[in-house]
């Protein structure tokens, strides 16, 4: 178990009790809670996943809780061969974007050489409408 995970949800619930405790006392706790709201909120939250949710994803969100609270093992050989695998890949978009770049720019050349067309018809028709 993570002992950081459990100390910030320890310390997390303690602030917001602290909080409702320092502005009013005790009575403002016993104020605090109020059952009506916590099924509206909790239940209005849950029903709001479910709805943009499948299934599944639902399931293996509510699962994905106790992750925290999980002890990892890493591999320290497969992390090094994501690395090396991630460094192939980069060396590989690097050693092509000169011709990603000569693409876009002739693109681009060619748009403003459209453009250029377009402006200089539009003036040739303003130049001759104005003589007549």
């Amino acid at each position: 178990m993570d002992i950081a995970s459990l100390l910030g949800v320890i310390l997390g619930i303690g602030m917001v009790l602290f909080g409702i405790i320092q502005n009013g006392g005790v009575p403002a706790l016993l104020n605090f809670l109020d059952a009506p709201s916590a099924i509206i909120t909790i239940g209005g939250s849950l029903s709001a996943v479910l709805c943009s949710n499948k299934l599944s994803g639902f399931i293996a969100g509510i699962k994905s809780f106790a992750l925290p609270f999980k002890e990892k093992s890493v591999d320290p050989g497969e992390t090094i061969n994501k690395i090396i695998e991630f460094n192939r890949k980069l060396q590989i978009y690097f050693e092509n974007i000169d011709l990603i770049g000569q693409g876009l720019l002739q693109s681009f050349t060619s748009l403003l050489t459209g453009i250029a067309t377009i402006v200089g018809t539009i003036l040739i028709m303003a130049v001759r409408m104005q003589s007549l």
